[in-house]
């Protein structure tokens, strides 16, 4: 397959580039209780720092309600990068690091900042359910599958960087017909 693609239409020509895809192989069933005692410091150590992380995210959301500047971007993708780094640290869990990963670049990619507003309530969801997965597998330990969640998390997060890059192109489009 190429490495880029050229899609045409009467009206426009434009440059894709290829999709980036985020696989989930799941090879065997592992509870909560076993990945924990597999890593038993390494777990509450990220434990803490992934709900350290949270608290910055809702503290951010909170403040972004009344404003939301370059500052505040540059700690979102901040935060996004520490969050995906702690999780990368554990192999089971490099798709979502990915996923995460893949977010935060979207976010960095975006030309107007106010935009970032209108998908912070779907950030804000994805944290959710990461919270629910932390708890789960680190603080309560009570999930039969470790990798209960990969899948919704990843697509979560799929659909957070295609709604970002889809507001990053409609700007640039829509700049170029102001001209």
């Amino acid at each position: 397959t190429p490495q880029n693609q050229i899609e045409t239409n009467p009206t426009e020509i434009k440059q894709t580039k290829p999709k980036q895809e985020v696989s989930f192989v799941q090879t065997k069933k592992v509870s909560a209780i076993e990945f924990a005692n597999s890593y038993p410091l390494e777990l509450e150590s990220t434990n803490e720092s992934l709900e350290d992380l949270e608290a910055q995210f809702y503290t951010l959301l909170a403040n972004a309600e009344k404003t939301f500047d370059q500052r505040s971007v540059a700690e979102l993708t901040g935060l996004l990068n520490d969050f995906a780094r702690e999780i990368e640290m554990i192999p089971q869990f490099a798709s979502i690091a990915h996923g995460i990963f893949e977010v935060e670049k979207a976010f960095r990619s975006v030309q107007d900042h106010t935009k970032i507003p209108t998908v912070l309530p779907m950030l804000g969801s994805l944290f959710d359910n990461l919270e629910k997965w932390r708890k789960g597998i680190f603080l309560y330990q009570d999930v039969d599958d470790i990798h209960y969640m990969d899948n919704s998390l990843i697509s979560d997060a799929l659909s957070l960087q295609g709604f970002l890059s889809s507001e990053s192109s409609t700007s640039d489009s829509s700049d170029m017909e102001l001209f």
